[in-house]
């Protein structure tokens, strides 16, 4: 197909490639979070957030939309996951350093 053959028919999108967000709509990808929970919190669950986080630019260069948006939910949830661990274990930490004065 040569540049003379391209699709003149500007009114149907049906067989077009539009790479363009949809709404104009940023997608948030979480790095900076995935980072710092990583190095805070609890890295064994930092790790997946920043490869997920890490993939929502690509999808998001390459048009994938819906792909782009799914890794990111998932760097969201792992970032929480993490954070949320982290916080448990330095409560568990405190409450044995408690009881360990006690005694």
């Amino acid at each position: 197909m040569g540049y003379d053959d391209r699709d003149n028919d500007l009114d149907d999108d049906a067989d077009d490639l539009d790479i363009r967000k949809r709404g104009g709509e940023t997608v948030p990808n979480y790095l900076t979070q995935a980072i710092l929970v990583t190095l805070c919190c609890c890295w064994p669950f930092g790790i997946p957030a920043i490869i997920c986080a890490a993939k929502v630019n690509t999808h998001l260069a390459r048009g994938e939309y819906e792909q782009a948006v799914r890794e990111s939910n998932n760097a969201r949830k792992w970032c929480w996951v993490s954070f949320m661990l982290g916080i448990l274990a330095g409560l568990g930490w405190l409450f044995l350093q408690g009881f360990s004065t006690i005694h």
